[in-house]
């Protein structure tokens, strides 16, 4: 407890909040896979606009 300056007593509370982590190395991981994904169709079809239109780009 801590005293407060008027002489009475504030309580602290601690709040704990649990969040899942962000693994930024999976999403890294993720991002890449997908450009690659990209470029393979890509060299397969030789048609960029068939590309774009399929995956969404």
């Amino acid at each position: 407890m801590t005293v407060a300056p008027g002489g009475g007593t504030l309580r602290r509370f601690r709040c704990v909040i649990y969040t899942r982590r962000f693994n930024q190395n999976e999403a890294v991981n993720r991002e890449i896979l997908t450009r690659l994904s990209w470029v393979l169709t890509y060299r397969e079809t030789c048609n960029p606009g068939l590309v774009c239109a399929r995956l969404g780009i």
